[in-house]
C-alpha cells in the first residue's frame, strides 16, 4: 500500500515538473517570436543584412497576397504566381525601384520596398504589378511616413491629417523625394473627390479648401507651391 502511495506521489511530482517545463517552453517560443516580429517591424532596418531584408520583404508580400482569400479561395499555386508577378514582372515591385531609384544601393531599395509593402498591408491594399500603381502608392506611402514621423496616424485621407499636410507643405517638400506639385495634386484630389470610404463632411471640405487658399496668398510660401494651388483652385 505504501509503495502505491509513493508511486502515485512520484507520478504527480513528475506531471507538475513536466507542466512547468512545457509552460517555460511556450514562453520561450513566444518571446522568440516577439523578437523576430520586433526585428521585422523595427525602424532600424539599416542594421539588417540584405538577406534578412529580402526575407522580410518576401514575408510582407506573402501577407499581401493572402488578402486575395477575402475574394474567394485561390489555389496555393495562384498565390505563388501572383507573388512572382508582383516581384519579377516588367512592371513589378523590383523593376519599379530599379528604374526609379537606380542611384540607391540594393539595401536602400529593399528598405523602401518593405516600407511601401507595410503601408499597403496596413490598408489591406492588394498589390498588382503595374508601374503607375506602384508610383502612386509610393507617393502616398511617403506622405503617410511624414505624418507618422510627426506624431500623426498613417491615414492621409482624414480631415486632421490633410489639414496638417496643407499647413506644412514646405516641410513636406523637403521630406518627399518627388515633386511637391504632385503631392498637392493628391491632397487636392483627396479633398474634392471624396469617395464613400473617406469620412469628410462638406464643412470640413470647405475648410480645407480655405486653408489651401490661405497658403496660396501667403507671401512667405514657396512660389511653386502657391502657383500650383492657384492653378487647381482657379
Amino acid at each position: 500500500m505504501l509503495n502505491k502511495k509513493i508511486i502515485l506521489i512520484t507520478l504527480i511530482v513528475l506531471m507538475i515538473i513536466l507542466s512547468l517545463l512545457t509552460t517555460k517552453l511556450l514562453f520561450v517560443n513566444k518571446d522568440s517570436n516577439s523578437e523576430v516580429q520586433e526585428v521585422a517591424t523595427s525602424e532600424n532596418l539599416e542594421d539588417l543584412s540584405i538577406q534578412q531584408l529580402t526575407e522580410i520583404r518576401d514575408e510582407r508580400i506573402d501577407q499581401n497576397v493572402e488578402y486575395l482569400n477575402n475574394f474567394g479561395k485561390p489555389s496555393k499555386q495562384s498565390l505563388q504566381d501572383r507573388k512572382s508577378e508582383i516581384l519579377n514582372s516588367e512592371w513589378g515591385l523590383v523593376s519599379f525601384f530599379n528604374k526609379n531609384y537606380n542611384n540607391l544601393t540594393e539595401k536602400e531599395k529593399l528598405i523602401k520596398q518593405i516600407k511601401l509593402i507595410e503601408y499597403l498591408n496596413s490598408n489591406e491594399d492588394i498589390m498588382y504589378p503595374a508601374g503607375e500603381y506602384f508610383n502612386l502608392s509610393n507617393e502616398e506611402c511617403q506622405l503617410s511616413e511624414y505624418l507618422l514621423q510627426n506624431g500623426k496616424d498613417f491615414n492621409i485621407m482624414s480631415y486632421e491629417n490633410l489639414k496638417f499636410l496643407i499647413n506644412n507643405l514646405e516641410d513636406v517638400s523637403k521630406f518627399i523625394d518627388y515633386d511637391i506639385k504632385e503631392a498637392i495634386d493628391r491632397i487636392y484630389s483627396s479633398i474634392n473627390n471624396i469617395d464613400s470610404s473617406i469620412k469628410i463632411s462638406q464643412e470640413q471640405k470647405t475648410d480645407l479648401n480655405n486653408e489651401l487658399k490661405k497658403i496660396s496668398l501667403d507671401n512667405n510660401i514657396n512660389i511653386d507651391i502657391k502657383n500650383k494651388i492657384k492653378e487647381l483652385q482657379d
